[in-house]
């Protein structure tokens, strides 16, 4: 099947795609340990003052010896500190970059919608990464009530075609901005959900094991920033 170069949806998406990456790239960094083989994962610039530069990154990049280096997305590099920590986030302090930007952030609800995140393809490069927004909320009601569970409104759940991991098995997407398609940061990835679909004959003997994963399709998990 073909699109028409001018009314083609395929396209068009496409087209989006590759405008918000070209707008919200100078707000993304790729973070890595300095000494270690293919320790780095993404970040994001989400504050600026005369004198630094503050970056949201995973908190498992940066153990208590690590020594981090920050590189923009016109390829300028420059050493960082851990200021900050919570969880599997941490914040990150480097010399002010006048060509870096903050993030915007949504304010709003997140719908069931198309969404771009910025991911590794190396430790010196990035690709846009389009995905989608299949639950809005994972907040769950128990079988005999309504009692919504604890905190599962503060995340979505989307999907994407990125698995890569670092050598210590975490996402390199942890952390990570999810944009919409006017540029503005919806929620932050915090990790992966292991979704798995067997689908089986009529026998029971199973197909395949996981048809996402088949597909090369993933699950991340997503909190939300308004």
């Amino acid at each position: 099947m073909t699109w028409s170069k001018n009314t083609g949806l395929m396209e068009d998406m496409e087209n989006n795609f590759c405008r918000v990456f070209n707008d919200v790239c100078p707000s993304v960094v790729l973070v890595e340990q300095i000494g270690r083989i293919d320790y780095y994962c993404i970040g994001s610039v989400i504050l600026s003052d005369d004198k630094n530069t503050f970056v949201l990154t995973q908190s498992k990049i940066a153990d208590s010896t690590a020594k981090l280096l920050v590189r923009f997305y016109d390829g300028f590099k420059q050493s960082a500190t851990v200021i900050f920590r919570k969880d599997n986030l941490c914040i990150l302090m480097t010399d002010f970059y006048s060509k870096s930007k903050t993030v915007e952030f949504f304010k709003g609800l997140v719908d069931h919608s198309h969404v771009i995140a910025i991911a590794p393809a190396s430790k010196t490069s990035v690709h846009n990464m389009p995905g989608f927004v299949t639950q809005k909320s994972l907040e769950a009601c128990h079988s005999d009530n309504d009692n919504v569970l604890e905190g599962g409104e503060n995340f979505f759940m989307l999907t994407m075609r990125y698995g890569d991991r670092s050598p210590n098995l975490e996402s390199r997407l942890i952390s990570g901005p999810v944009f919409n398609l006017d540029g503005q940061v919806v929620g932050i990835i915090t990790g992966d959900i292991e979704y798995k679909f067997w689908p089986r004959r009529t026998n029971g003997e199973i197909i395949h094991q996981d048809i996402f994963v088949f597909y090369g399709v993933f699950f991340k998990v997503a909190m939300h920033v308004s």
